[in-house]
């Protein structure tokens, strides 16, 4: 695979959050490693909750956190954490009455990167955590490109995601 994208591929995780459970994780296979000498470029990633899912929000401070990560041993999904690549949050906080409607836009988020963020993990991973009684599926879409790295670029981005700090 010696090969640089000029165009984006498309990647989606699909993952069914069950509230309460802790962080869960879906594994993504990347196809990269050090034997190929490639990495990735992410572009953008587009996150989408179900629309049931968003409707079971009702009480103050629910949340539902998303984030795209290197490892599915992360402990948190909080900003300290150098597994993770991009996290996308939503939450529930009512001002007056709980019962009021509300619009939701598909995908609820989207973080365009450039540059590009450059990751060299052969696997990622879709982690999902939110609070009890929050039931549904989430899915990320990734857009991203293969790039050729050399021996010592891909050391220095791996090492990037779990030995510095």
């Amino acid at each position: 695979m010696a090969i640089n994208d000029k165009f984006a591929n498309l990647a989606v995780i699909n993952a069914t959050v069950t509230g309460g459970a802790g962080i869960e994780f879906v594994e993504l296979a990347t196809g990269i490693g050090l034997s190929q000498g490639m990495g990735i470029a992410i572009d953008a990633i587009e996150y989408h909750i179900a629309r049931n899912l968003i409707a079971d929000f009702d009480a103050d401070e629910e949340y539902i956190a998303m984030a795209l990560v290197t490892s599915n041993t992360v402990a948190s999904l909080g900003i300290e954490v150098k597994q993770v690549i991009d996290k996308f949050e939503l939450g529930a906080y009512y001002l007056g009455a709980a019962a009021s409607g509300n619009f939701v836009k598909t995908p609820q988020e989207i973080h365009d990167f450039f540059p590009p963020l450059i990751v060299a993990a052969p696997r990622l991973y879709l982690a999902t955590q939110a609070v009890a009684g929050l039931e549904g599926t989430a899915k990320v879409r990734i857009r991203f490109r293969y790039v050729k790295l050399s021996t010592q670029e891909y050391l220095e981005i791996a090492e990037s995601f779990v030995l510095v700090g």
